[in-house]
Formats: structure tokens, sequence, C-alpha cells
């Protein structure tokens, strides 16, 4: 069975174990460093989600993957009569420079579009971290915010 390593309700390394009595074993001997918990993983879930009140969360998107899903879906690059997502614009570029069609325009717009989608989705600011680090920093920080928002919802300070 898959098991979650937990540290804070996130999961952050996954095990194979026969029964979950081992993986609690292996907990408590410290093998997994300084994790608190380790929880049956079902299909679907995996490192970066979250284990809160016996229930399985998803990760939330980073910035980048909510930019690089909206220039792939949203239909803002408006060029020659035609409105046209924002890698389909760029594919466009690519297919008239390689035949030396001045796409100089096209650039312009598409820069535009992508610099209102970059400021929409900001990268957070997690420079010089390691891959692990930089989730878990993402990751708590939204915990942070989604925590507030349902206290705030439910009127507790």
């Amino acid at each position: 069975m898959n098991i979650a390593v937990l540290k804070e309700t996130l999961c952050f390394n996954i095990i194979e174990a026969e029964t979950m009595k081992t993986a609690k074993t292996l907990l408590k001997a410290g093998a997994f460093g300084d994790a608190d918990d380790v929880e049956e993983l079902p299909d679907g879930f995996g490192i970066g989600d979250r284990y809160i009140d016996g229930q399985w969360t998803k990760a939330l998107p980073s910035p980048g993957e909510l930019r690089k899903r909206e220039y792939a879906t949203k239909e803002c690059v408006e060029w020659w009569d035609s409105l046209y997502t924002i890698d389909a614009a760029n594919l466009h570029i690519w297919q008239y420079e390689a035949e030396n069609i001045d796409m100089s325009e096209l650039k312009q717009i598409v820069h535009e579009q992508k610099e209102i989608i970059r400021a929409k989705y900001p990268d957070d600011d997690v420079r010089g971290m390691s891959g692990y680090m930089r989730e878990l920093a993402r990751s708590e920080e939204r915990t942070e915010l989604i925590v507030a928002e349902m206290k705030k919802a439910e009127g507790v300070k």
C-alpha cells in the first residue's frame, strides 16, 4: 500500500509498506526524520497534497501552472480580426518567422498579454530555495490563507 509521510498535514514523501502498522513503527523509530504522521494515500493524491481532519485535499496550483493554463486556454490575443490563445499566437510567430516574415507586431501583443497574466499570477518570493522547500513554503502560505478565509467566513478571529 502507498503511505504518505506527513509533516504538519503536508505530504512530503511517499513510501510503500505492507501494512499501516509497519509504517507507524517506522515513524516511531524516526525513519522519516521529523515527520509527524503517516496515512494511507488514496489514488489521485501525492506529494504536496494535505491530510487535514481525516480528509485529503489537493495542492493548490502554483502561479506558474496557472499562467501556463491561461496561456493555453484564454483567447486574449487579437490579431487580424481573430482571437488566439498565447500558445496559438506563439505558434503563428514561430511558423511565420521560419519564412522570414516580420512578426514584431504580434510579438508585442503577446508580450503585453503575458504581462497582464503574469500580474494576475505573480511568482511567490521563494527564489533560492530547493524544489521541496519552495513547494513547502507555497503550501504553508496557501494553507494559512485558506484557514484565515475559513475563520473569517465562520466569524472567528
